[in-house]
């Protein structure tokens, strides 16, 4: 957000807690990880 500090409160919404599995997430967030290069094998030295 433009403008916006770190320690400004981000906008929830709001969500019974049994509407979400995080699980469902865990494909997604594969992705995007790889996406952003976190599968690259320079990258193992930070799982070590």
């Amino acid at each position: 957000m433009p403008g916006s500090t770190k320690n400004e409160p981000t906008a929830v919404l709001p969500v019974e807690e049994n509407d979400v599995d995080i699980r469902e997430a865990y494909s997604l967030m594969d992705a995007v990880a790889r996406h952003e290069g976190w599968d690259d094998s320079e990258m193992d030295g930070y799982n070590a």
